[in-house]
């Protein structure tokens, strides 16, 4: 059967053989070539990157030196892709992330509408049914229209069709599987108000540019179910089955921008779910959620207390996703693992989200150090990534994966020219085989947005269909870190993907902005951040300012209200303001995002700090994505956040409701609800009803004295990190110089420091307790 290729394991019962013939050796050879000249230009990108590093650092190289630069090589390579970079993607918003978004202006009067339109070929199009056009309507390659409204301008003799615009998935760059007849929904978005969505995306094309009309089959079924059949492609051929046969689609690639910004700021490939496919071809979400994973344990894998493996009927024709439910668990929680987790910054995070961190992954011996002194209940494997993705015994069930590849795009791409090239994608990114053996609900990337470059398009498609591949829907976009608390001009595109069956959830809001618009807290700066953070009291073996590196002569001073340079594993050249000394490594984490109390462990703690996903955003992202699971459980949203406090207050799951902003705390009884607006009182009401006790007040500080006993007693005996970590610190000349004369080995490093517990979103939460409080 010449071009035809048979994958048995994805046959249906409507289609048993897929045919999968949308590419060819022409298209081939030039996907090939171009990630050979993308791999060529990273290569150069890396050489001038590493010179810059050798100039700077006058040569001198000790062990581990290509470690430690790699990040402030990438910081330089991000830099001299940035303006490539800025001429494609709105990056505009770093400065205020709450735009006003119009939309986009109608170039001719409001037309009036007609019921239905004859074609020169004889045929009646009307609302509802799709055309083919003649010329593709471009940047996106549409060349479907699913008609919704027929249009007569002024009342004049022209007549428009307005609808839905559809793409065949081998004009969107490689980021969907090539395959015959499946077409995708396109669509620009410039108005965020999901009641205004249903006009945004749509295009106009003339009735003289319509060639046939073509029948459009949307479905959320998975592939190769509702395609063309078999018989007429064998008889009639493949052009006549491009040209006559059904079209099928199964994603929506939404193109997102900024009121009404030429540049697009952020892109989603979404898979068509239950609600937006056709009557005639629809499955249950849920059905499709166990086809792929076995279904989900609403409210979290990590459930001690009742069932921790999805149960599915499936034979069920009734949806339970509208199911309200009425509490958690005892100790339940939702599960993750993280891979290429460093010195745990985004575990840090996921963990002070409230979310059960299962496992975390890293290559690296001294991160893994750091990894296990930090999270003693979680499985930590200090392997190659390959060797994890395929031993039996790192198989485990978790419902959030986080990602935080190091990125690539300057290596030799190892690709093999031919008919599988789009599946060989593992080569190039080990995320398309971790997913596939974990098959988390939820996943999360971190990556430089530097592999946005148009010179590494071929690259990142290739890494976003590697996800599709599986019927992931994904969303992407560039985040400048400081709208989440991060005192730092740093920027990291974040990547957000949901299984088949699974609603993909959006960013979370911003929490903060460069004056403090729209509601949201200012910009955190080095000096808010340091100065309520660190105590010019504290004892700490990672803030010793006197033993940092000082200048002479001074460097010269910075505004500490402004927001500091990207944190590399060198610094990303950042001082301390006054131009006197070097941060010390702990200011450096807490700038970074780490708590006060994170353990570092091994050598290259500076590295360790710089190659951190900011765990604070980590803990924003989390807790959004955590609300997220809940309500598409059943649940609301916060239930974990009520469940703990009232752990903590010894009440049931139900007893506490913490407000969005967690700044009010209400308790329930019988009796009416009371609110306290900003007070240090936490007022219980108990059970109420004849002869109840007088209701109990219990003060907050109780709350809070509690907690920095659960602290003290999660690091008694431990300290931050090693002191024989210290020889690569900035901290460096003095300190190598006492560890030469002083045996350290002796030395009782246990901290007797009570941790001052802040309500500000902030870092110095426990991790028995990630749940802040105020006192």
């Amino acid at each position: 059967m010449d071009g035809i290729q048979r994958y048995g394991g994805l046959g249906a019962q409507y289609n048993p053989v897929v045919i999968d013939d949308d590419d060819n050796l022409r298209d081939i050879a030039i996907r090939t070539r171009r990630i050979d000249e993308e791999a060529q230009t990273g290569r150069q990108l890396a050489e001038w990157a590493a010179a810059q590093n050798d100039h700077r650092a006058g040569r001198n190289e000790r062990e581990d030196s290509t470690q430690s630069d790699e990040l402030d090589r990438e910081e330089r390579i991000e830099d001299a892709l940035e303006q490539d970079i800025a001429e494609i993607i709105d990056l505009t918003g770093d400065d205020n992330p709450v735009s006003v978004f119009s939309p986009r202006p109608v170039p001719r009067e409001e037309p009036g509408e007609v019921g239905s339109c004859n074609l020169p070929s004889g045929l009646v199009v009307e609302p509802g049914m799709t055309v083919e056009v003649n010329e593709i309507i471009e940047p996106h390659g549409i060349q479907f229209v699913r008609v919704k409204s027929i249009i007569r301008p002024g009342g004049g003799s022209e007549i428009f069709f307005r609808g839905w615009g559809y793409s065949r998935t081998r004009h969107l760059d490689g980021m969907l599987p090539r395959q015959l007849n499946e077409v995708a929904l396109v669509a620009e978005i410039r108005c965020p108000d999901p009641a205004r969505l249903g006009n945004q995306g749509l295009v106009d094309v003339t009735a003289s540019n319509v060639m046939r009309v073509r029948e459009l089959r949307v479905t959320n079924t998975p592939f190769p179910e509702h395609r063309f059949d078999l018989d007429e492609y064998m008889s009639k051929g493949r052009d006549w089955v491009d040209n006559h046969a059904p079209l099928v689609c199964r994603y929506r690639y939404d193109v997102h921008y900024n009121g009404n910004n030429a540049k697009p700021c952020e892109w989603e490939l979404v898979k068509i779910g239950e609600r937006e496919a056709d009557p005639s071809y629809k499955m249950l979400d849920e059905q499709n959620l166990n086809r792929w994973r076995g279904g989900k344990v609403p409210g979290g894998s990590h459930n001690p207390g009742g069932f921790s493996k999805p149960v599915f009927d499936l034979d069920s024709e009734s949806p339970t996703t509208n199911i309200r439910r009425s509490s958690l668990s005892p100790g339940q929680r939702y599960t993750a693992g993280d891979v290429f987790a460093g010195a745990g910054g985004a575990s840090r995070g996921i963990e002070r989200a409230g979310v059960n961190l299962v496992f975390a992954v890293d290559h690296w011996d001294h991160a893994a150090q750091s990894l296990r002194a930090n999270f003693p209940n979680s499985c930590i494997h200090n392997m190659d990534v390959t060797d994890f993705i395929t031993s039996e015994d790192t198989r485990c069930d978790v419902d959030i994966l986080h990602l935080s590849p190091p990125c690539q795009f300057w290596s030799p791409a190892h690709t093999v020219a031919g008919k599988n090239d789009d599946n060989n994608i593992a080569v190039l990114f080990s995320c398309r085989g971790l997913v596939e053996k974990f098959r988390p609900r939820i996943f999360t990337v971190e990556q430089t947005f530097g592999i946005l470059s148009p010179k590494f398009t071929e690259f990142f498609n290739t890494f976003i269909h590697g996800f599709t591949e599986f019927g992931y829907s994904v969303r992407w976009k560039v985040l400048p870190l400081a709208n989440y608390g991060v005192p730092q001009l740093r920027r990291r595109l974040i990547m957000i993907g949901s299984a088949p069956g699974e609603q993909l959830p959006p960013f979370p809001p911003p929490t903060h902005s460069k004056d403090g618009t729209g509601g949201l807290q200012p910009w955190a700066t080095p000096q808010s951040v340091l100065t309520t953070t660190i105590s010019p009291t504290l004892t700490h073996p990672l803030h010793q300012p006197h033993l940092s590196k000082q200048y002479d002569p001074p460097k010269p001073p910075w505004d500490p209200t402004k927001l500091a340079r990207t944190i590399t594993t060198n610094g990303g050249q950042n001082y301390h303001w006054t131009g006197a000394r070097d941060f010390t490594l702990l200011e450096y984490a807490v700038l970074q995002g780490f708590p006060t109390w994170h353990r570092f462990r091994g050598r290259y703690v500076k590295k360790q700090i710089g190659n951190a996903f900011a765990p604070s955003v980590v803990r924003v992202l989390y807790e959004h994505l955590v609300d997220w699971l809940l309500v598409q459980d059943g649940f609301d949203a916060g239930a974990h956040r009520r469940a703990r406090l009232a752990e903590l207050l010894g009440g049931g799951p139900d007893l506490v409701t913490l407000d969005d902003d967690d700044h009010h705390y209400h308790h329930h009884g019988n009796e009416e609800e009371e609110e306290g607006e900003g007070e240090d009182e936490l007022v219980y009401l108990g059970p109420a009803g004849p002869g109840s006790p007088p209701p109990d007040n219990r003060r907050l500080s109780e709350v809070v004295r509690e907690l920095n006993r659960v602290a003290k007693e999660e690091d008694q005996g431990d300290d931050v990190m090693d002191w024989e970590g210290l020889d690569d610190l900035s901290d460096t000349e003095t300190l190598r110089d006492v560890m030469d004369v002083v045996d350290m080995d002796g030395i009782d490093l246990t901290m007797d420091v009570e941790v001052d517990l802040m309500m500000d979103g902030g870092e110095n939460g426990t991790a028995g307790d990630p749940y802040v409080l105020s006192d």
